[in-house]
């Protein structure tokens, strides 16, 4: 919309997801990672850069409320971590390559996208949000613009007392159906259908001229 005004023929595109490689999490064959067996469950997921825009006290507050609860967090971290490390229910990773992604998925119960909301999350398109719902998982969300798409797929929450409270709703309506259900809805989302619908576009533009 901003472009626009400089070019009313402009058009978004969003990133896809490889739902492929991440519905791998459903198959009962697929292997979990042996670091995970043992891990009380349910099991509190995310996986991505642990960077300025994570609310890691929120993260560390959720744990201290639901010590019963194991969070697991995959991922660089390029800030102090030393609050949740503390934790002995919290599970600092590191980074994972990619291709084990699903198999972790496999472990989570719920998947979470725990963003401070400020100037840029709002802008943010979380990649996250897709392959979690390709993995099947259930997602609970900081209130962002881009998630409040999915309204059905993903819940928003704010704050502990909300976060707390949509993953404990989160985890009882995760039934095998709803996780097929989500993998489901992704097919729209492909890196396939982005690129009919770049095609889409561009056959429509050539028409025009």
């Amino acid at each position: 919309e901003e472009r626009r005004r400089w070019n009313p023929h402009t058009h978004f595109v969003s990133h896809g997801v490889d739902v492929t490689h991440f519905a791998q999490a459903l198959s009962p064959t697929l292997a979990r990672p042996p670091e995970t067996v043992g891990w009380r469950r349910p099991v509190i997921g995310f996986f991505g850069l642990i960077a300025e825009w994570i609310d890691l006290g929120l993260i560390a507050e959720i744990a201290r409320r639901r010590p019963h609860w194991t969070v697991v967090m995959i991922g660089k971290a390029n800030v102090d971590t030393g609050a949740l490390r503390a934790l002995p229910n919290v599970h600092l990773l590191g980074q994972k390559p990619y291709a084990t992604l699903p198999a972790y998925c496999r472990s989570f119960d719920v998947g979470i996208i725990p963003f401070r909301v400020d100037t840029l999350t709002v802008r943010a398109n979380p990649l996250k949000l897709r392959e979690y719902l390709a993995a099947g998982l259930p997602v609970v969300s900081s209130d962002l613009p881009e998630v409040r798409k999915y309204a059905g797929l993903a819940r928003l929450a704010d704050g502990v007392d909300g976060f707390v409270a949509a993953i404990e709703t989160a985890l009882a309506e995760n039934s095998h159906a709803a996780r097929n259900a989500r993998v489901a809805a992704m097919t729209r989302e492909s890196w396939e259908a982005r690129v009919e619908q770049l095609s889409d576009l561009i056959d429509d533009m050539g028409g025009r001229t």
